[in-house]
């Protein structure tokens, strides 16, 4: 069952203007205000690994070379956020959450510190079939990371990230996702 207070949900005029949680008026999907991402986990409780995703390196955008989480913003034609992140996901690595996961939970809204006006909402699926990951043009690597094996560090201003491969952070916006899913599904 997805949680209530999604755009798109129970009838709310996805089109309206939202208050956000900082005060100021954001306008829905007309202006792309909002966007989701998935935390595919494999495995089983204690031994899950997330797929974690490499952007492309792009100066056309904000996010160009991050290791981040499949997502992207909400269209027109996605009924809800949970809707797009299984769209985008499925766009992006080749997944589909419909027939290959059961969803587990979603979280609050994040906002990147970069667009603050941007509400991004998480949904945790776990795969309950094997899966090819077949990346699209907008990512250039991927990662299974065992969720017990992400050990937060503090960045310089006391940010999470968390270190993976030969120098490779995840930070930001993604890095407190994962924080709050590994507190959610009890992960050390």
């Amino acid at each position: 069952m997805r949680s209530q207070g999604i755009p798109g949900q129970d009838g709310e005029d996805v089109e309206s203007r939202r208050e956000h949680p900082r005060g100021k008026s954001e306008a829905t999907r007309s202006n792309g205000a909002y966007a989701a991402v998935s935390m595919v986990l494999e495995g089983a409780p204690g031994r899950y690994r997330a797929l974690i995703v490499k952007r492309v390196d792009n100066a056309l955008d904000p996010w160009s070379g991050d290791w981040a989480l499949p997502g992207g913003r909400m269209e027109a034609s996605d009924p809800d956020l949970h809707a797009t992140a299984v769209r985008e996901t499925l766009e992006e690595t080749g997944i589909d959450l419909s027939s290959s996961a059961e969803f587990m939970f979603d979280m609050d809204f994040f906002s990147p510190t970069n667009a603050p006006q941007m509400l991004v909402k998480p949904f945790v699926f776990r795969l309950i079939v094997p899966v090819e990951v077949r990346l699209s043009r907008e990512l250039v690597d991927y990662i299974w990371a065992p969720l017990d094996g992400l050990r937060e560090r503090a960045d310089e201003r006391g940010r999470p990230e968390f270190r993976l491969r030969e120098g490779a952070v995840i930070w930001g916006m993604t890095a407190r996702i994962i924080v709050e899913a590994k507190r959610r599904l009890g992960a050390r």
